[in-house]
């Protein structure tokens, strides 16, 4: 796996983390909304650098 890729998990992971934290904690709506924005960004940015990994790789 490359490094970029591994860092994108990690940042996922972190925002599922504190979208956790925030649910338990019931942290005002708008931020925990953020949190799932923010984590579907990342998420399709990885999904499209697994695509494209996949694409060099068959090349």
């Amino acid at each position: 796996m490359k490094k970029p890729l591994m860092i994108k998990l990690l940042i996922l992971c972190a925002l599922l983390v504190v979208g956790a934290v925030f649910q338990i904690l019931e942290v005002p709506q708008l931020l925990e909304e953020f949190v799932k924005f923010a984590a579907v960004i990342v998420a399709l940015v990885m999904i499209k650098q697994i695509f494209d990994y996949l694409h060099e790789k068959r090349e």
